[in-house]
């Protein structure tokens, strides 16, 4: 009897969340990133202090908050245990492999999705990397999604548009590396322009933009735009240093840097 592929499907996936939380509680990693991130939740919890900006940027400009709001609310349910946040990387890992599914499934065969999805369940790097919770945890999902997203684009359905907004959205605010995705993304719309809806695309960015900056405006308006001076602090220090554009070049090669990253 042949086994269908929605059941063997099924198994790869619990095998994928069962390798991610073997010895998670032993193994889990938590360094100064995560501690960061624990800090945020709790004085958002306990202090009942909302917060307007996220992590820092290579350009000394905070990003929105958005990741750390998410990574909190992950926390609080296991009373801020950072093994929690071990259990949702597991989570996150799965559906890794199961959009991973879909999208090879789309492009190929069946045989050949359920093999991508078995190399990504059993992969060394991404189990290791799967077992805890830090921005970089979600690149793997959000570098799948819009693939996955693209596919479902048409002339006339929007939201497609309204999920790669979010994804592009929720991956920019967690590590500027990934703006290496919102340009190759950029890159795909003008090369292909004619097979997308230019208004659903303007009406996209439009949202992507504004609630990418509207926390970091209110922010600045209540703290006469300290987070934004963070360019001309930049510029300043450079210019004292003998116009050492050390750390200019730093955040201007983000990009080519992460390019081995996104491409692996």
């Amino acid at each position: 009897m042949r086994i269908k592929p929605r059941f063997i499907l099924a198994a790869i996936l619990l095998i994928a969340l069962l390798l991610r939380l073997f010895r998670l509680t032993e193994l889990f990693h938590f360094t100064m990133d995560e501690e960061l991130i624990a800090w945020r939740a709790w004085g958002l919890f306990k202090l009942n202090r909302p917060f307007l900006i996220g992590g820092i940027s290579p350009l000394q400009v905070h990003l929105p908050p958005y990741f750390y709001y998410l990574a909190s609310i992950l926390l609080l349910p296991f009373k801020f245990n950072p093994a929690g946040w071990g259990i949702f990387g597991a989570i996150i890992g799965m559906l890794t492999v199961y959009c991973l599914y879909r999208l090879t499934l789309k492009l190929f065969n069946q045989t050949t999705a359920l093999l991508a999805a078995l190399l990504q369940t059993f992969s060394f790097t991404a189990i290791a990397f799967d077992r805890h919770f830090w921005p970089l945890n979600l690149n793997p999902l959000l570098t799948v999604l819009p693939l996955l997203l693209l596919t479902q684009i048409s002339l006339k359905r929007f939201w497609p548009y309204l999920g790669l907004s979010l994804v592009l959205l929720l991956a920019l605010s967690a590590d500027p590396s990934n703006l290496t995705l919102a340009l190759s993304l950029l890159a795909v719309f003008i090369i292909n322009r004619r097979k997308f809806n230019l208004r659903y695309i303007f009406l996209g960015l439009t949202g992507l933009v504004s609630l990418f900056f509207i926390p970091l405006f209110i922010f600045d308006l209540r703290h006469q735009w300290q987070n934004f001076a963070g360019i001309s602090r930049l510029w300043q220090t450079a210019a004292n240093h003998q116009f050492d554009f050390t750390g200019l070049f730093s955040g201007l090669l983000l990009l080519p840097k992460t390019l081995a990253r996104f491409w692996f």
